[in-house]
């Protein structure tokens, strides 16, 4: 594991990290039963699970030509220049991504406190020397590897999706999103569904899944087709994010395959956040199941389990972020 994390990290040097806080917070975002608190092993007599390989199924050629193909994003068209908060935003690092200053960007939102800024609240994007807001096209997202979505139902009629996603390119992303469209075996579209990323980051050379969720799987589905709808390059690293690598990485996969206990040291203590992701992966490299650890800076040791909501894993991948 760690010559994965090294090549990883390489274009983002360690910052030195000093004080102390205790972690103790994650939770779940695969459909699985938690374990008990001492064994290795879960039992799959209880969860009846249906993997399906999307690949499997062709659309029919009745399907309309503008259907945004796999692996693409949608054509950006230009729109009036606002923006609306999301999860982790800072006004400094807006400011910087539409190439406004701060200062202008403040003026032209009078109302809103740079300190406190709330989830879906909408912004006014500053251009031109008088302040105006203009109509001008928002900023260009970056295409990125994308895999085959693969879908698991549950005995519960729940059904999960993963889109993974590679970074191939020399620079930090983040911001990503994606679409998860099921289809039936006619190729016809059913529903499409927000996929979304269990972290904000995605470092060069890393892969990760985006999640689709339906409490219900829709009838008659056979198939998913993924989409990249959002994705950015990072251009102000050390002011978002703490470069982090965790140590003594150990990944201990339970004898019937079906779940993994994994452990780390982290030495973060200047972080106001930490997230460290776990991702099983099958022998033909589908995403079976994902959990994240969440805490807070400090010297801590990790401890997480990740399930398999299909087929036996082979390997356990894991990525961290971290914020200033």
């Amino acid at each position: 594991m760690a010559h994965w994390y090294n090549a990883a990290m390489s274009k983002y040097p360690t910052r030195k990290l000093t004080s102390y806080a205790f972690i103790s917070f994650f939770f779940i975002l695969a459909g699985c039963a938690s374990p008990s608190s001492s064994e290795g092993e879960t039992s799959s007599a209880s969860i009846a699970i249906t993997p399906y390989q999307t690949s499997t199924v062709s659309l029919q050629q009745s399907e309309p030509n503008d259907t945004p193909q796999p692996n693409e994003l949608p054509a950006i068209s230009p729109t009036p220049l606002t923006y609306i908060i999301v999860e982790n935003d800072t006004l400094l690092g807006i400011a910087q991504r539409y190439s406004v200053s701060l200062d202008a960007l403040l003026a032209a939102n009078p109302g809103v406190n740079p300190n406190i800024l709330t989830l879906g609240m909408e912004l006014f994007i500053p251009q031109g020397q008088d302040g105006e807001v203009a109509t001008l096209g928002l900023p260009t997202p970056q295409p990125l590897d994308l895999g085959e979505s693969n879908c698991y139902a549950t005995a519960a009629n729940e059904l999960w999706c993963f889109l993974l996603v590679e970074n191939q390119q020399a620079d930090a992303i983040d911001n990503l999103a994606g679409s998860i469209t099921l289809v039936s075996s006619s190729g016809g579209e059913l529903e499409n569904g927000e996929a979304t990323a269990p972290l904000n980051l995605l470092l060069p050379g890393q892969a990760m899944p985006l999640v689709a969720y339906w409490a219900v799987a829709p009838e008659g589905w056979a198939a998913a087709i993924g989409y990249l709808t959002s994705a950015y390059k990072v251009s102000d690293f050390e002011a978002r994010y703490i470069n982090a690598v965790p140590s003594n990485v150990r990944i201990d996969i339970a004898p019937n395959g079906l779940s993994a206990r994994v452990n780390a040291d982290l030495a973060l203590g200047d972080a106001s956040l930490v997230w460290l992701l776990a991702i099983a992966y099958d022998a033909n490299d589908n995403v079976l199941g994902i959990r994240r650890w969440e805490g807070t800076g400090g010297d801590s040791e990790a401890e997480l389990w990740v399930y398999s909501l299909g087929e036996v894993l082979v390997r356990v991948d894991l990525l961290i972020e971290a914020r200033p």
